[in-house]
């Protein structure tokens, strides 16, 4: 089977693809499993710096071929995304801001490993532009690193110590290793694993578990709520 850069195509229904949600948004993207966190993390800090995502016009996965070229597109590895399509579509320059372009680069040089930029937007084509689309280009090896080694700028939560400060649904939202502390520990998932956001699905899960726990719902984790996951508050 062909591949590109290490990644090989996948046809629709392959064991190493799988849907996944962006966080705080009704998109579910199919993409390949072993770098999914990457693009999730792309695609969820898009559409909390460029623009809102449109559930419907995001797209992951498609066992296809570059119409104009004959070549395979990067999204029959799973390796690359489109999102806003309709908004963006393939071949029309500037339909972002410039204030959204620059916010696009910002998290294009987050979102690379020991120096090596991740992703490559289709917005620096040289040929035909295609401004909703984002790929993989990194060989499959620093792609795995990256996701292994959890050092990809803007793709990780940053640091909070569990019970440090009391936790509620904000805007915008907020992040950290307490987050995923309460994710896993409630078994909220988000894209196949804990996300550190504190969105809605996370408060929907504290006021669960404060409910089986007797304490009083309000899908804020205060420190009755820390106290009761075996952390004493610092706060």
């Amino acid at each position: 089977m062909a591949s590109i850069n290490g990644f090989s195509v996948l046809p629709f229904g392959d064991s190493k693809l799988a849907k996944f949600k962006i966080p705080g948004t009704g998109a579910r993207l199919s993409l390949r499993k072993e770098v999914a966190s990457l693009m999730v993390g792309l695609a969820r800090d898009f559409h909390q710096n460029v623009e809102p995502l449109n559930a419907k016009s995001c797209w992951g996965h498609d066992f296809r071929k570059i119409d104009d070229s004959g070549s395979w597109s990067f999204h029959a590895p799973g390796i690359a995304i489109d999102l806003n399509a309709t908004d963006h579509p393939r071949g029309k320059r500037d339909t972002f801001s410039t204030n959204q372009v620059k916010s696009i680069r910002k998290l294009l040089q987050n979102y690379s490993y020991q120096g090596v930029r991740l992703f490559r937007w289709g917005g620096d084509f040289s040929t035909k532009v295609d401004e909703m689309h984002f790929e993989i280009i990194v060989p499959r090896g620093i792609a795995l690193k990256a996701v292994d080694g959890g050092r990809v700028r803007g793709a990780n939560p940053p640091e909070h110590k569990p019970g440090s400060r009391e936790l509620r649904v904000t805007d915008p939202r907020m992040t950290g290793d307490d987050v995923e502390y309460v994710q896993r520990w409630i078994g909220e998932r988000e894209a196949g694993q804990p996300d550190g956001f504190f969105g809605p699905d996370t408060r929907d899960g504290v006021r669960w578990y404060q409910g089986m726990r007797g304490i009083e719902v309000t899908g804020v984790c205060d420190r009755r709520t820390w106290e009761n996951m075996r952390i004493k508050p610092t706060f």
